[in-house]
């Protein structure tokens, strides 16, 4: 009987977990620095595995320095969160996230 309870306290305990998200530390800061909510992003952050990022553009685009890396120049941070992926599954994320955003005042 013991047995019993101790493996249904564990499939109860790793539910939970499963839905949870965690978020690293740079992400962390990035919400507090721009002043977004970690909780409204939580459910984005189920769509993707990839970290969140300040949201940037480039003006006029990049350059390349010696050992022919490309630079970035003309980097302007905005008040935002990104992440990379593919086109598809943008939009995919998108339909899926856009109301719950919205209907928190996220455009």
């Amino acid at each position: 009987m013991k047995q019993f309870i101790y493996g249904l306290l564990l499939i109860i305990l790793f539910g939970c977990v499963q839905d949870s998200v965690n978020f690293s530390k740079t992400e962390l800061l990035l919400f507090k620095n721009i002043g977004f909510d970690k909780e409204i992003l939580s459910e984005l952050k189920k769509s993707t595995t990839n970290e969140f990022f300040q949201f940037e553009i480039s003006e006029p685009g990049y350059v390349m320095d010696k050992n022919g890396v490309q630079n970035k120049t003309g980097i302007k941070k905005l008040n935002g969160v990104s992440f990379k992926t593919s086109e598809n599954q943008a939009y995919k994320i998108i339909l899926e996230n856009r109301g719950e955003l919205q209907s928190k005042g996220y455009q």
